[in-house]
């Protein structure tokens, strides 16, 4: 076995030899042949995930300096590539700064995973937790255009909205991220992943986005009455009225900074779901999936300001008029 595992173009006999002969006379050897064999495994596919994989599982082996080299070859072309393409795009000088210099982060610091963390307040209300004036006014103006009470017509948002979408929500920003990083790169340089406390030892030094958001009822203030209204919507079938819905909107506050430097990138947003519903089966099954529609688009707006391309877009469509 051990003229086999020498002559092989493979590294089956070797890995073989190994767990067969542990103490064997040409254990040594067989071992170099079979690190020498991966090693131009990695070589012949020139993929940054094989490089990565042969240094987690032979550090410090002595094709590490060539490997390395190998590496930041790949990631030079990638930020060359997404130079070239920011301009097609006209993306903002300032955002394409900031990625490139966070992709030289990475490339330096050997680093693959860029993390989200999220920071989540959901604030909702009903319609009777509101003023008692700014509910007898919003009913006059119902009366007036003839239009159903909203008092005795309103459903309960706390009721109707589902507080249990928050996970669903977040994942849509992470792989509306992730499919932005594949539209634009040829290698997987980069993986995008949900942050976790239990990382902070593991993954000390590594790039967080951080993404706060708020989702909260739609209201105006009336500064000469000096009270809060509600944005009221109104839910129809065909056409028909069937009820009215709170309102809600949607606060982004986005935070990204490259590690060991001082270099931030931050912008905030305020999203509307829409306005009215309609020809919708169920009005819970509406604010998941407007909602949903808005975190999608909020991926997006990331991407677009990066200059990454298209996001991820597997939400169902949403009617809204």
């Amino acid at each position: 076995m051990y003229k086999e595992a020498m002559g092989s173009t493979s590294d089956y006999y070797a890995v073989e030899y190994i767990i067969n002969y542990p103490e064997g006379r040409w254990i040594d050897e067989v071992r170099e042949q079979k690190l020498y064999l991966q090693y131009q495994r990695v070589a012949r596919s020139m993929e940054i995930n094989s490089i990565r994989r042969f240094r987690v599982d032979h550090p410090n082996s002595k094709y590490d300096e060539q490997l390395v080299q190998w590496s930041d070859s790949l990631w030079n072309y990638e930020i060359n590539h997404y130079e070239e393409i920011s301009k097609t795009k006209g993306t903002d000088s300032r955002s394409v700064k900031f990625f490139r210099d966070l992709m030289y982060y990475m490339r330096d610091n050997h680093m693959s995973t860029l993390f989200v963390k999220f920071d989540r307040n959901i604030e909702l209300k009903d319609f009777n937790e509101y003023p008692s004036q700014a509910q007898v006014l919003l009913d006059q103006d119902a009366q007036r255009y003839k239009d159903p009470l909203i008092s005795e017509n309103v459903l309960s948002l706390r009721k109707n909205f589902d507080m249990g979408e928050a996970d669903k929500l977040e994942k849509i920003v992470d792989n509306g991220i992730a499919k932005s990083l594949e539209n634009i790169f040829e290698q997987k340089i980069m993986y995008v992943s949900t942050w976790d406390d239990s990382y902070e030892e593991e993954y000390a030094g590594y790039p967080i986005i951080e993404v706060e958001y708020n989702i909260r009822n739609a209201a105006f203030f009336a500064k000469e009455l000096g009270i809060i209204y509600p944005d009221v919507w109104t839910y129809t079938i065909d056409g028909k009225f069937q009820t009215y819905v709170l309102g809600i909107n949607i606060d982004f506050k986005f935070d990204f900074k490259i590690p060991t430097s001082d270099q931030l990138y931050t912008f905030t947003t305020s999203a509307d779901p829409g306005q009215s519903l309609s020809n919708m089966k169920d009005v819970r099954d509406a604010y998941r999936l407007m909602t949903q529609v808005t975190f999608q688009h909020y991926a997006q707006e990331i991407s677009d300001r990066f200059g990454l391309g298209a996001a991820a877009s597997d939400v169902s469509s949403v009617s809204t008029q």
